[in-house]
């Protein structure tokens, strides 16, 4: 008499362990999240330019008037210069010497990004990172 051969009896050598399953399952999560977070899915600056360019774009205008005008006057926008929680604050208001946040520093200006990130006590000092000649 032949024996009867069912699929799932053919298979029983192949049969992974539940465990070794999840194991598998978490580290392609894993792996999942790690290329995520570096193909820029998860971005730090969400609506808004980084320190970086903000001070860049600063400089730059500022550099335009040859250094003439004062980096009160010169407007961050997309970013919280001032450290308030908005950004695009307009104006011109600078409160050298106070700390940020603080309701002296009403603008997102130049001279708030210099004072609040860079902890700069002076136009002077704004414009020398700036790599103005003072």
């Amino acid at each position: 008499m032949r024996k009867k051969y069912y699929y799932c009896d053919k298979l029983k050598g192949i049969e992974l362990p539940v465990n070794a399953l999840i194991i598998v399952i978490l580290a392609v999560l894993v792996l999942l999240g790690i290329l995520a977070l570096y193909g820029g899915v998860w971005s730090p600056s969400s609506g808004g330019i980084n320190l970086e360019s903000a001070k860049n774009n600063g400089c730059h205008m500022l550099a335009s008037t040859n250094c003439q005008s004062g980096p009160e006057t010169i407007a961050i926008s997309n970013f919280d210069a001032n450290k308030n929680g908005q950004s695009n604050d307009p104006g011109t208001v600078s409160a050298w010497g106070t700390a940020c946040p603080n309701a002296a520093w009403t603008s997102d200006n130049l001279a708030a990004l210099c004072a609040c990130f860079y902890y700069k006590t002076s136009s002077e000092d704004c414009k020398k990172l700036c790599g103005c000649q003072v």
